[in-house]
């Protein structure tokens, strides 16, 4: 059984861990960057995918303060075993209702996409819109901008 909704106050430490997993252990970053301020901030919307109770996959939005018309996709996260089910194109999917929603919504919802992740971001319509780029906590991960406007 599949739940698709934000996670609890409790819960957010299995969803640090999950991002510490899959984003950030394999690149021997320090702990700690699997967060960062607007984790806490009550405007983030937190999504979270839970299957039979254990949390597969996850993802963030915020608005950055340099970007207020438009909100940041970040920490997207799926188990490795889980992968290519569509665990996070429903994740992303609850981010963007819940940002459709807003009293005033985003024009738009970009990501620092992974190089590697590229499909999975076209494929939910999103537009690379950068040159490829590496992140300064990340060497050697090529990313990329990705956009897509709310309609």
């Amino acid at each position: 059984m599949f739940e698709l909704r934000s996670p609890r106050k409790e819960e957010m430490a299995s969803v640090y861990g999950l991002r510490w997993e899959v984003l950030r252990d394999a690149t021997k970053d320090s702990d700690g960057t699997e967060r960062d301020r607007y984790d806490t901030d009550p405007a983030t919307i937190h999504s979270a995918l839970f299957r039979s109770g254990e949390l597969v996959a996850t993802a963030r939005l915020h608005r950055p303060e340099d970007r207020p018309n438009e909100a940041q996709v970040r920490f997207m996260a799926t188990r490795q075993d889980q992968r290519r089910l569509g665990l996070g194109s429903a994740v992303l999917w609850h981010l963007e209702i819940e940002a459709a929603t807003l009293p005033v919504p985003p024009d738009a919802l970009f990501a620092q996409a992974r190089m590697s992740a590229l499909g999975f971001w076209e494929g939910a319509g999103y537009m690379a819109m950068s040159d490829v780029f590496e992140l300064p906590h990340l060497p050697g991960i090529p990313h990329i901008e990705v956009v897509r406007p709310l309609l």
